[in-house]
């Protein structure tokens, strides 16, 4: 799921609810079925191996050909949604269909098979610097006893501490192995009769699906279902099961700091103002010991949590230590009198991407330049928190009488958009969710993360839920990307039954 820039991906998710409706007891899941294992992880090998970074249209088109190929197999009316005439060279959205006689529900799922740009070869010890390919490792690749493992061979024992590293292999071809594989059986039962399923899968999410809109308009008709299902991000970081209904906004801005017409030799013009300490000095002064920023009007239009939000977010915030154990960090920025997840997801979140100024040498550089990025929570808009940076920046340098003025340039933003569990269809699809997973959920009202697409699905009328499947701790848009093998088990057992539950929508 996309992480930067338009649709700045999915990171840890945050919960406001427990969704209240009875459902079964939970219970022990059953024995891992090893064939099918074996299947999966042979399929998602192909599968990654197939370098579909956005960028690279040509390989895309190759995936796209793929899952035509395998939804084709599996009895689906497939084809290719795109908008070459008005934008040649975009991505293909693979549409895939199987509709039965008569009136029965519809749902649509959305996922994605485009990836990240891979990075460079050093961030990918776990393949031997080759991201797009997938190593077998018996559990995490650095550890002590790391072996190289081959799905042929695979075993119960082994599928329980096995991960698969390469790049997209989470983010987001393991959901679509998952359907893939559930559906082969599913398809065989009774209640395959009563279920239209439609897949929307885009090659375009990591570059922010700029065309999706266009699709959804020309295409609405073809697309129309009662519930969308998103497939895509990072399950709760204790396993729990889970649902989302949006996700956070996303805007980024340059800031550009000059101090001289020059640089300058450091020892005979020393003396000059140092743009670097006074990018760092402006950074500083956006927020506080803790980590909270300190930006006035951040926090205008925020809405708090409710009195029963807040306590469910306390509940998920039981992950927090997981979640810094695997960070190797001892705590989290913000107010530690708030949850993590109240802090995460109820507060707008200010991050420095990347800095740079100067040269290595003898030099007083005169300029240096930032790009900061604010998640936006629900109700806030760009624009006006755009224009909250700006005057702290003028406001600080004021007050230090620093000339000439510093830079602060707005690139682009989307605000957070989400759906509501009093939408009769989302409450249905959250109970279709919890009838699969057989014990309550936690229900996200928004991701970390940003999803673009999102504002376009809602404008063009879907009611829609998310549905995490992978790890958390799955490297996602960075180096040694990964999905344990356990969760595509799990997704595999989860998704057969709720394509069951999802028949008597």
């Amino acid at each position: 799921m996309q992480n930067r820039r338009r649709s700045s991906g999915l990171v840890l998710p945050m919960v406001v609810a427990v969704w209240a409706a009875a459902v079964p007891v939970a219970r022990a899941a059953p024995p891992v079925d090893v064939d099918a294992m074996r299947t999966a992880v042979r399929m998602l090998e192909q599968f990654a191996a197939i370098p579909s970074a956005s960028a690279d249209h040509a390989a895309v088109r190759t995936a796209a050909a793929w899952l035509q190929e395998r939804f084709t197999a599996l009895g689906f009316a497939t084809q290719l949604l795109e908008d070459s005439l008005t934008a040649p060279g975009a991505n293909p959205i693979v549409f895939a269909e199987r509709r039965v006689p008569g009136s029965h529900p519809t749902v649509l799922f959305y996922l994605h098979y485009d990836t990240q740009p891979t990075g460079g070869k050093g961030d990918w010890q776990s393949t031997g610097g080759e991201p797009f390919a997938p190593r077998l490792v018996s559990g995490a690749f650095d550890g002590a006893t790391a072996t190289t493992l081959h799905a042929a061979t695979l075993d119960a024992a082994a599928i329980a501490a096995a991960r698969l590293y390469g790049r997209g292999v989470a983010d987001d071809k393991a959901p679509i192995v998952m359907h893939l594989m559930a559906l082969a059986p599913w398809l065989k039962t009774p209640a395959a009769a009563r279920l239209n399923l439609k897949f929307i899968l885009d090659g375009e999410e990591e570059a922010g699906s700029p065309h999706i809109e266009a699709t959804l308009a020309r295409s609405r008709a073809l697309l129309q279902a009662d519930l969308l299902v998103l497939c895509d991000g990072p399950m709760d970081a204790l396993g729990r099961p889970s649902v989302y209904l949006g996700t956070r906004g996303d805007m980024h801005m340059r800031l550009r700091v000059r101090t001289a017409t020059l640089s300058g030799h450091s020892g005979n013009y020393g003396l000059l103002p140092n743009a670097a300490f006074r990018l760092a000095a402006l950074l500083a002064s956006m927020k506080d010991a803790k980590g909270n920023p300190t930006i006035q009007g951040l926090m205008d239009d925020v809405e708090p949590p409710t009195a029963a939000e807040r306590a469910t977010l306390v509940r998920a915030s039981e992950a927090e230590e997981t979640m810094a154990r695997h960070f190797g960090v001892r705590h989290f920025d913000g107010d530690p009198a708030l949850s993590y997840y109240e802090r995460l997801l109820f507060h707008p979140g200010l991050v420095v991407n990347e800095m740079s100024a100067g040269r290595p040498g003898n030099q007083v550089p005169n300029t240096a330049e930032a790009t900061l990025e604010v998640r936006l929570v629900t109700a806030q808009d760009p624009r006006r928190v755009f224009e909250a940076l700006r005057r702290h920046v003028a406001g600080f340098e004021a007050a230090q009488g620093w000339e000439p003025a510093a830079e602060l340039e707005y690139v682009e933003g989307v605000a957070a958009g989400r759906m509501h569990t009093t939408d009769a269809a989302v409450a249905r699809g959250i109970h279709a969710v919890e009838q699969a997973a057989q014990t309550p959920l936690l229900v996200y009202p928004t991701l970390g993360g940003t999803l673009p697409l999102l504002h376009s699905f809602a404008a063009a009328g879907f009611h829609y839920v998310g549905l995490p499947l992978v790890n958390f701790d799955n490297n996602q848009h960075v180096g040694n990307e990964n999905v344990k093998l356990v969760v595509i088990a799990d997704g595999m057992r989860l998704l057969g039954r709720l394509y069951d539950s999802l028949a008597d929508f």
